[in-house]
């Protein structure tokens, strides 16, 4: 089945502001939405992922999906792009699967439905495997070039981005600026990790700086998956089945969507193994200008900052508490600290890898 997360039994929460009816009620209505019949249908929530509700979905007979209600801020834009990037990736020949989503009872050229609390919903069909966490390194980063190869034959151009590049840093969230970001971070909140927190502060604007330059540089720019990483990937014997969670897919740098993949994968007691095996898989569908190679180790803290940000927005929006960042912070900073302390090892890497393959 497909494995996004170790399951837990269904609660009555309530992942939805100002919503009346609770996750499971949602889920039986989303239900009606794609499936004819709902007779001794269940569901399992998921413990995975922290910006959605996901629930396991099974039938009597056997069936098995996943469905998905998106605690997104009421994006539908976001959800729109989304889909029309996996219904085309799935016109595409891969070694791996992209979601594939059911179509909507009453209107079959839709696949994803808006509900009576406002938030839309989907439901996937099961893709075999489990999460990989740090095993299958090499096989997840050249499942996860060939994908940042076959986003590229995507058209989306119809459609407006609705997802930030992660150069834009203030804009990573919708409730979020410059001087509330800052604000925030200098407020009581963070009273606890301080050091952290203070850290945290000079390297964004450390990194401001950077992003400037990398502007300058005009670094090339495509479609990515934008949040590719072991948590969104599925393997079976070795092997990447699947590669998931599209919703925040956008245009950025292109050297970006490896340093996301690796952003993971840094602070880890074996992290310049997966590093190295990372590369030589993503490098045999990947290429990169000397310039992009020299741009990732900054990049992968770019990422890993981002999340700071991010997680203060979802706080600002009052679509997650405050400890979202703050039982975060001090990991994040040891990645970024173990990054630049290794930034000339990455870099060699990536050029030992780039050169073998042409």
């Amino acid at each position: 089945m497909l494995a996004a997360a170790a399951t837990t039994t269904t609660s009555p929460s309530n992942s939805f502001v100002g919503s009346t009816l609770t996750d499971i009620q949602l889920a039986y209505e989303a239900a009606g939405k794609f499936f004819d019949s709902t007779e001794g249908i269940k569901f399992k929530q998921t413990s995975g992922g922290v910006n959605n509700v996901g629930m396991y979905v099974s039938f009597p007979d056997g069936r098995h999906y996943v469905m998905r209600i998106y605690n997104n801020g009421f994006n539908h834009a976001r959800v729109h792009y989304e889909h029309t990037i996996l219904k085309q990736l799935n016109e595409q020949k891969l070694s791996f699967a992209i979601p594939k989503a059911l179509p909507c009872k009453d209107d079959p050229s839709m696949t994803y439905a808006v509900l009576s609390n406002g938030a839309d919903s989907c439901v996937f069909e099961t893709i075999p495997g489990e999460l990989p966490k740090l095993t299958c390194v090499q096989d997840i980063g050249r499942a996860s070039g060939e994908l940042s190869e076959a986003i590229q034959k995507v058209d989306v151009s119809h459609l407006e981005c609705p997802t930030a590049p992660y150069s834009q840093f203030y804009d990573v969230h919708h409730a979020i600026t410059r001087e509330s970001f800052y604000r925030e971070m200098a407020g009581p909140d963070f009273d606890a990790i301080r050091a952290s927190a203070t850290k945290a502060v000079a390297y964004i604007e450390d990194m401001e700086r950077k992003l400037e330059s990398f502007e300058a540089r005009k670094l090339p720019k495509n479609l990515l998956h934008a949040d590719l990483h072991y948590d969104n990937v599925l393997v079976k014997d070795g092997k990447v089945t699947g590669l998931l969670d599209f919703e925040f897919a956008a245009i950025d740098y292109r050297a970006m969507e490896l340093a996301v993949c690796l952003s993971k994968y840094a602070g880890e007691s074996k992290a310049r193994d997966y590093f190295d095996d990372f590369i030589k898989g993503y490098m045999q569908h990947a290429h990169l200008m000397d310039e992009e190679i020299e741009a990732i180790p900054t990049l992968v803290n770019l990422r890993i900052l981002s999340n700071v940000a991010y997680f203060v927005g979802r706080k600002l929006a009052g679509e997650d508490d405050i400890a979202s960042i703050t039982t975060r912070l001090e990991n994040y900073m040891t990645r970024v600290d173990w990054v630049y302390l290794n930034a000339e090892a990455i870099i060699g890497k990536l050029k030992e890898e780039a050169k073998a393959a042409r």
